[in-house]
Protein backbone atom coordinates (compact mmCIF):
# COMPACT_ATOMS: atom_id res chain seq x y z
CA UNK A 1 0.00 0.00 0.00
CA UNK A 2 1.31 3.61 -1.29
CA UNK A 3 0.88 5.93 1.31
CA UNK A 4 0.95 10.08 0.82
CA UNK A 5 0.37 12.78 3.11
CA UNK A 6 0.05 13.31 7.05
CA UNK A 7 -2.40 13.23 9.66
CA UNK A 8 -1.43 17.02 10.44
CA UNK A 9 -4.31 19.65 10.68
CA UNK A 10 -4.48 20.94 7.31
CA UNK A 11 -3.81 17.74 5.34
CA UNK A 12 -4.82 14.47 4.53
CA UNK A 13 -3.46 11.06 4.54
CA UNK A 14 -3.92 9.20 1.49
CA UNK A 15 -3.19 5.29 0.54
CA UNK A 16 -3.67 3.39 -2.39
CA UNK A 17 -3.29 -0.18 -3.79
CA UNK A 18 -4.42 -2.40 -6.90
CA UNK A 19 -7.61 -3.53 -6.30
CA UNK A 20 -10.47 -5.15 -8.41
CA UNK A 21 -12.54 -2.00 -8.48
CA UNK A 22 -12.92 1.42 -7.19
CA UNK A 23 -13.58 1.11 -3.70
CA UNK A 24 -13.30 4.64 -1.13
CA UNK A 25 -12.87 4.12 2.42
CA UNK A 26 -13.02 7.24 4.55
CA UNK A 27 -11.95 7.10 7.90
CA UNK A 28 -13.95 8.67 10.27
CA UNK A 29 -16.66 9.26 8.27
CA UNK A 30 -19.45 10.33 10.12
CA UNK A 31 -17.55 13.20 12.09
CA UNK A 32 -16.77 14.50 8.84
CA UNK A 33 -18.94 17.33 7.12
CA UNK A 34 -17.43 17.34 3.97
CA UNK A 35 -16.84 13.58 3.52
CA UNK A 36 -19.74 13.20 0.73
CA UNK A 37 -17.54 16.32 -0.63
CA UNK A 38 -14.12 14.42 -0.65
CA UNK A 39 -15.43 10.89 -1.88
CA UNK A 40 -17.07 12.36 -4.65
CA UNK A 41 -13.99 14.38 -5.73
CA UNK A 42 -11.59 11.31 -5.33
CA UNK A 43 -14.53 9.49 -7.72
CA UNK A 44 -14.90 11.72 -10.38
CA UNK A 45 -11.04 12.60 -10.40
CA UNK A 46 -10.26 8.48 -10.64
CA UNK A 47 -13.12 7.93 -13.40
CA UNK A 48 -11.66 11.20 -15.66
CA UNK A 49 -8.24 9.70 -15.20
CA UNK A 50 -9.02 5.76 -15.70
CA UNK A 51 -8.16 4.40 -12.50
CA UNK A 52 -10.76 2.34 -12.25
CA UNK A 53 -8.78 -0.78 -10.42
CA UNK A 54 -7.94 0.70 -6.83
CA UNK A 55 -8.89 0.95 -3.09
CA UNK A 56 -8.41 4.22 -1.88
CA UNK A 57 -8.20 5.09 2.10
CA UNK A 58 -8.48 8.74 2.98
CA UNK A 59 -7.51 9.91 6.45
CA UNK A 60 -8.57 13.94 6.20
CA UNK A 61 -7.44 16.62 8.92
CA UNK A 62 -9.18 19.36 7.02
CA UNK A 63 -7.60 19.06 3.69
CA UNK A 64 -8.52 21.66 0.80
CA UNK A 65 -9.36 20.01 -2.44
CA UNK A 66 -6.29 20.94 -4.53
CA UNK A 67 -4.37 19.15 -1.66
CA UNK A 68 -6.34 16.17 -1.47
CA UNK A 69 -6.17 16.20 -5.75
CA UNK A 70 -2.06 16.50 -4.90
CA UNK A 71 -1.64 13.97 -2.66
CA UNK A 72 -4.17 11.71 -4.50
CA UNK A 73 -2.67 12.09 -7.74
CA UNK A 74 1.16 11.32 -6.14
CA UNK A 75 0.15 8.30 -4.86
CA UNK A 76 -1.76 7.00 -7.85
CA UNK A 77 1.94 7.64 -9.76
CA UNK A 78 3.82 6.21 -6.94
CA UNK A 79 1.11 3.28 -7.54
CA UNK A 80 1.76 2.71 -11.04
CA UNK A 81 5.42 2.99 -11.01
Amino acid sequence: MISVGTTESNDCLISVKKHKKLEIFFINEEENPYANHIKKLINDYCLDNNHSNVFIEINDKGALDFCILARLKTALERLEK
